[in-house]
């Protein structure tokens, strides 16, 4: 497909926003933070916010600009300026993936075969591992990492989005991930009768992540959605009480102990999961694998 926006009359391609008419895009989805539109005719789509003085849209574009390019980060291609119904509003245009997040895909019944490859999965534990030490050595958490935030590229390689709700050079942050990739404490909105009322608002750390990515672990590598079907206070209260499942469905003792770890809180830093996970990559050949230790580089 075509990449070129078409600007309306008397527009320039020289302003720092890219212009987009309504009628060159089409509703993909609706969520709490905004809606994203599919710009037509092209690979394109628009993050339109719905309300932009939140300071989420701004987080977002800062992360972004600050990431930069790199291979397990959505593509960001700039700011863009869009007409939803009688407004122009702001928008972040990104690249498309068509097989969109990582949950989606796990729900598409013709991705079950690829979901349950041993390799794919082992790919996948390394492609998280790459992208999410990369977003920490930029100074960045990323405060909701989950599957549902991860997309799935068009050779079934995976990148990390949405970041209004990250934690840049340490400020705090104005969103709260999912329960099943939340620790037990430290809730930045804590909820009566579920919640330790009592507990302190910690500022974000980078063991926030490491604990969410034990969860994704545990996804990846039994090709399910953990508390799949819950409601969100049943889950939240399984966060809180430590409710984690049994991790003998999982026959790699390695990924069995790093996801304790990282659900015991007992890392700080991604390169300790890379470390623990050392002997598989030293068995990359028995997997299929061309590399080594694909977390360090996985093309």
């Amino acid at each position: 497909m075509a990449d070129t926006i078409i600007l309306p009359e008397n527009q320039s391609s020289s302003r720092s926003s890219i212009i987009i008419p309504s009628e060159q895009t089409r509703p993909l989805s609706n969520g709490l933070w905004g809606v994203i539109l599919l710009v037509v005719d092209t690979d394109n789509v628009v993050k339109v916010p719905k309300d932009a003085r939140g300071g989420l849209y701004e987080i977002e574009k800062k992360v972004y600009e600050r990431l930069g390019t790199h291979q397990r980060i959505a593509s960001y291609l700039g700011e863009a300026t869009v007409r939803v119904g009688p407004e122009w509003k702001p928008g972040l245009l990104c690249r498309y993936y068509p097989l969109r997040t990582l949950d989606v895909f796990f729900d598409n019944p013709a991705s079950v075969e690829i979901c349950k490859s041993r390799r794919q999965q082992l790919l996948w534990a390394a492609q998280i591992l790459d992208g999410l030490s990369y977003i920490h050595s930029c100074n960045v958490i990323h405060g909701d990492v989950g599957i549902r935030n991860i997309l799935v590229d068009q050779n079934l390689e995976l990148k990390f989005s949405d970041f209004g709700g990250s934690s840049v050079d340490g400020a705090e942050m104005r969103v709260e991930c999912a329960p099943q990739y939340h620790r037990a404490h430290s809730w930045r909105f804590p909820i009566a009768g579920i919640d330790d009322l009592g507990e302190t608002w910690k500022m974000p750390t980078r063991m926030m992540d490491t604990f969410a990515l034990g969860t994704v672990l545990y996804e990846i590598f039994t090709a399910a959605k953990l508390y799949k079907d819950e409601p969100y206070d049943i889950r939240r209260r399984r966060a809180t009480k430590k409710e984690y499942p049994d991790l003998g469905v999982i026959p790699i003792v390695e990924v069995r102990y790093v996801i304790s770890n990282c659900w015991s809180e007992q890392y700080s830093e991604v390169e300790e999961v890379v470390r623990d996970l050392q002997p598989i990559w030293a068995k990359g050949a028995y997997f299929g694998l061309t590399a080594a230790n694909p977390a360090c580089s996985t093309k």
